[in-house]
């Protein structure tokens, strides 16, 4: 009887939450350099359209810029 209580019970906590298994996985992906690049370069473009005048500035995108170190 112990045991049938038991599997009913792990079978309830999967069917109310199944999500919380690969929210893990979620948060290492959305934490990870190659998505908040991503994320980040998305933002600035959005915030370019909508908050810049076209008339007078424009987005330039691709340029390797010279420093003491190197490019960036």
């Amino acid at each position: 009887m112990n045991t049938l209580d038991t599997s009913l019970i792990l079978h309830r906590v999967l069917v109310d939450f199944w999500w919380l298994i690969p929210l893990p996985f979620l948060i290492v992906i959305l934490k990870s350099p190659f998505v908040k690049g991503i994320f980040g370069e998305w933002l600035v473009n959005v915030a370019v359209r909508l908050f810049l005048d076209k008339k007078e500035y424009r987005l330039i995108k691709n340029v390797t810029l010279q420093t003491e170190d190197g490019t960036t």
